[in-house]
Parts: structure tokens; C-alpha cells; sequence
């Protein structure tokens, strides 16, 4: 008997030109925006690079008991 694979879909099928499709895109909004693909590249990284910073610094507050806008307001002192 004949075992009968189960053909792949037409997603799976085309999966890398989808792909190569979207990287193009991607390649192109940048290059608009920015020029030069390989410089608006850097300047993605160095953004995620802060973003990823503040979410370290959120996180270590956060186990102190402190997270950037959760705090209750501080009483205000009147001597």
C-alpha cells in the first residue's frame, strides 16, 4: 500500500517568496524614510537599544517596588 503524504498549502508552498515579498517591503519604507537602508538600520538598533534599557531599568524598579508611573503620589510636606 501506498502511504499518501499530505500536501503542503499554498502558504507553505510559496513561504520564502512571502518572505523575500515582505523583506522587500521592509527594504523599501526604509529607504524611503530614511535613505540609505543600512543607516536607518543603525538607527533602529540604537532606538531598540534604549528601549531595551528603559525596560531594564523598569524591571529593576519593579522588583524594588517601584515601576514608572504605579507609584501613589507622595504626600506633600507642610513644615
Amino acid at each position: 500500500m501506498a502511504r499518501q503524504v499530505e500536501a503542503p498549502s499554498t502558504a507553505e508552498l510559496f513561504q520564502d517568496e512571502i518572505l523575500a515579498g515582505q523583506a522587500a517591503e521592509i527594504e523599501a519604507v526604509i529607504a524611503q524614510a530614511h535613505g540609505d537602508p543600512r543607516a536607518a538600520v543603525g538607527a533602529l538598533l540604537v532606538q531598540l537599544a534604549e528601549v531595551e534599557r528603559a525596560r531594564r531599568e523598569a524591571e529593576s524598579s519593579g522588583s524594588l517596588g517601584y515601576r514608572r508611573g504605579t507609584q501613589p503620589p507622595r504626600p506633600v510636606r507642610r513644615d
